[in-house]
């Protein structure tokens, strides 16, 4: 079994204490913090724009001095922390009895920036997704034939695996890419093997076991998606078929391109 996911960056939990983002470099006024406190201790009845009006700020100021002005999950909902999700994996496939046997790391491009706090932050853009590898009891085949000797080298025995993410989501909002679906089902499965997806989405997975002559089974509860994941299948059927014709024609017209040299 293999699951491809990432941390969740944003985990919403009230019970997380607020932690308040200072932007100095976007500051526009002067004013501090320590300042703020200052006057609050010097003028304790003061409201906020009493207190603006002696600093000679906008009352704005003194709120984002006071509370932070990028606070992660926003200034006024419930605040958030990374959720590292390894764990919760680990913890189900073993109440399962199956076990953790790998780990691979999908390095994807930073295209895919998916924290709208990155900018306004010390957070790292988001590059990487973790494929997890689970195994049960019993024998197991290792066979490096699967792949070339090439595919080997680049990634059959790699940790990293530097694939391009999708470059446009116009027809599911979490698709991934076609070359990750493929390597993972050439690693683990042989021809013929019966792939299963229990989340089909636009058919990727799919997609990629027939591609490399495996059967499969797709499980999706959304049935645009099933209709979907039918027609993205059939235009690659389609494709490949025209492949598998034009590679048949090659022969035949090399064999007459030379009757006719043989002729001349």
């Amino acid at each position: 079994m293999v699951i491809n996911i990432a941390d969740i960056l944003a985990f919403k939990d009230a019970a997380m204490p607020r932690i308040q983002g200072m932007n100095i470099a976007n500051h526009k006024s002067q004013v501090t913090r320590e300042m703020v406190l200052d006057a609050k201790s010097k003028f304790p009845g003061y409201s906020r724009d009493q207190l603006a009006a002696y600093l000679g700020c906008s009352e704005q100021t003194v709120d984002r001095r006071l509370n932070g002005n990028n606070i992660r999950g926003g200034k006024h909902q419930i605040q958030t922390r990374v959720k590292l999700v390894g764990g919760s994996l680990e913890k189900f496939a073993y109440d399962c009895g199956i076990y953790l046997y790998d780990k691979r790391i999908w390095k994807k491009d930073p295209a895919w920036a998916n924290s709208r706090w990155t900018t306004n932050t010390l957070k790292a853009v988001s590059e990487t997704e973790e494929i997890y590898i689970f195994w049960k009891p019993g024998e197991y085949a290792v066979n490096r034939a699967r792949l070339s000797e090439q595919e080997w080298k680049d990634w059959g025995y790699r940790q990293i695996w530097d694939i391009q993410s999708v470059r446009k989501n116009d027809d599911h909002e979490a698709k991934f890419p076609d070359e990750l679906a493929r390597r993972v089902i050439k690693l683990f499965s042989d021809t013929d093997d019966i792939v299963l997806d229990p989340f089909l989405g636009s058919g990727t997975t799919v997609i990629a076991a027939y591609s490399e002559n495996r059967r499969f089974i797709g499980i999706e509860k959304e049935e645009k998606y099933v209709l979907l994941s039918r027609n993205n299948l059939k235009n690659t059927q389609d494709q490949l078929s025209l492949f598998d014709t034009a590679k048949k024609q090659i022969p035949y017209i090399a064999n007459l391109q030379s009757a006719a040299t043989s002729q001349n």
